[in-house]
């Protein structure tokens, strides 16, 4: 959850709260902990960044069709 979480921030310009509804009513505090989670694991392991990295690109390539 936390990958799409970052991914609708990055990309969709919604809040943390809106973020928080389209993923079932979390709130925006835990939503913002998804994603600081993420950010952490991507840091320490490679084979999570590089999962994110390939959804980032699959839809940026969906994006530009």
């Amino acid at each position: 959850m936390g990958i799409a979480a970052e991914l609708l921030h990055k990309y969709c310009d919604v809040t943390q709260t809106q973020i928080g509804r389209l993923l079932g009513n979390i709130d925006n505090v835990s939503v913002h902990q998804l994603r600081r989670r993420l950010k952490k694991k991507m840091a320490e392991d490679t084979g999570v960044m590089e999962h994110y990295c390939r959804i980032e690109a699959k839809i940026k390539a969906a994006c530009i069709m």
